[in-house]
């Protein structure tokens, strides 16, 4: 689902560092790693995550991490593995310092790729997303899938998943009404061939760029909303 991201032109954001261990990832030293965003709050729970990608087998990869948080203790070996389908899941649990590392790996090709990310386990369940998204136009009857909020020196950004079973153009028709009220002003809302939609709308500094697909009878929208 997180590849639907790409149809909002390339929208990316990056987020400031702060030191602690949610700023880097143990990695093998040949492994290309590439920063998806540090300190995040996805439904309210503290989060970094990273790319990335080498040569070296699942195995190869797999095996530098179960000497990184191995015991030695083959009845706590320090990390559980698990299949995903064609990914492998590594998970790692710092009980000191009330951390979850997690490692998923697929072989692409000649790579594999991998996502790495750091959780705060301290900070439990988080949030319902529901409650961190009352200022989002949306229709009747549309869920709140996730929230992930990022924050950079003098701005904040949230990457906002909604659905609901109305069309795609009832959609864009109530985000087109919605943000007309509240100030913002549409620059662009189009339909594709394809029957996606997009839509892009500026209020001030702030910025909102978003998405609309529909697969099996669900509509999503994926939201990136700037609050400079």
């Amino acid at each position: 689902m997180n590849r639907i991201l790409t149809l909002l032109l390339g929208v990316c954001f990056s987020v400031a560092a702060s030191a602690g261990p949610f700023d880097t990832f143990p990695a093998p030293p040949d492994a290309d790693i590439s920063q998806v965003g540090l300190n995040m709050r996805l439904n309210g729970v503290r989060m970094s995550s990273w790319d990335l990608r080498t040569t070296r087998t699942v195995e190869d990869v797999l095996a530098f991490y179960r000497r990184q948080w191995g015991t030695g203790n083959a009845r706590e070996p320090g990390y559980t593995e698990v299949n995903l389908g064609e990914s492998r899941l590594l998970t790692h649990v710092d009980e000191t310092r009330g951390l979850i590392y997690t490692v998923q790996l697929t072989r692409q090709g000649a790579e594999t790729a991998g996502q790495l990310a750091v959780t705060d386990l301290l900070e439990g369940n988080g949030v319902q997303p529901e409650t961190l998204l009352r200022d989002f136009p949306r229709l009747g009857s549309t869920s709140v899938e996730s929230v992930l909020e990022a924050n950079e020196a003098g701005w904040n950004s949230r990457t906002i998943t909604v659905s609901n079973t109305h069309s795609v153009q009832q959609n864009l028709e109530q985000y087109i009404r919605a943000l007309d009220g509240r100030g913002w002003r549409v620059e662009e809302a189009a339909m594709v061939r394809s029957g996606d939609g997009a839509l892009s709308a500026a209020r001030g500094n702030d910025r909102l760029q978003l998405a609309v697909t529909r697969v099996d009878g669900v509509t999503r929208t994926i939201a990136v909303w700037e609050e400079r």
